[in-house]
């Protein structure tokens, strides 16, 4: 069954909502403002750590 997002979800609840970690949503989120962080390096962190470990129930181990 294919989960359909509700549409007034935030960017953070849309990427818990697709089994992204709290810990990976606040690497892409700024702390600041809330904004999407964009920068090369956050996304290479992020992708870094998705590669060195797996996601099991939710949570990176």
């Amino acid at each position: 069954m294919d989960r359909m997002e509700p549409p007034w979800m935030g960017f953070r609840a849309r990427l818990e909502w697709i089994g992204v970690t709290n810990h990976l949503s606040d690497m892409l989120i700024d702390e600041n403002d809330g904004d999407i962080v964009t920068s090369a390096e956050s996304f290479e962190g992020v992708l870094d750590l998705l590669n060195s470990r797996r996601l099991v129930d939710n949570q990176l181990i």
